[in-house]
């Protein structure tokens, strides 16, 4: 949710010997008190949220972590099933007893 907000500053200039002048500038703009899913509310814009978080909701919550050792592969992720946990190198043991390394494919979180 967004808010149209106006802001006037009101200035006085005075030189020597001239009469002093008041001149009066006015800004439109928009504050945001909420922001969509996928996006989290700094001050007041709404900026998407960074590669490892998410936010599935509308609101003016901040974006969540992926879990412990999770990531994203983009910003402005709505769902922890965005959320993986990337390949990597571990050691397993297999049938015979024996260890074996190899590499764990992306485990992506379930919601």
């Amino acid at each position: 949710m967004r808010k149209l907000i106006i802001v006037c500053l009101c200035c006085l200039w005075a030189a020597p010997g001239n009469a002093a002048l008041i001149k009066t500038v006015c800004t439109l703009g928009y504050v945001y008190t909420s922001c969509n899913a996928g996006y989290n509310l700094v001050s007041t814009r709404c900026e998407m949220c960074a590669v490892g978080k998410y936010k599935s909701t509308s609101g003016a919550a901040a974006c969540s972590d992926c879990p412990t050792g999770g990531t994203t592969t983009a910003v402005g992720s709505t769902a922890i099933t965005q959320c993986y946990k990337p390949k990597y190198e571990t050691t397993f043991t297999d049938t015979t007893g024996n260890g074996v390394t190899g590499m764990a494919q992306d485990c992506f979180y379930s919601a």
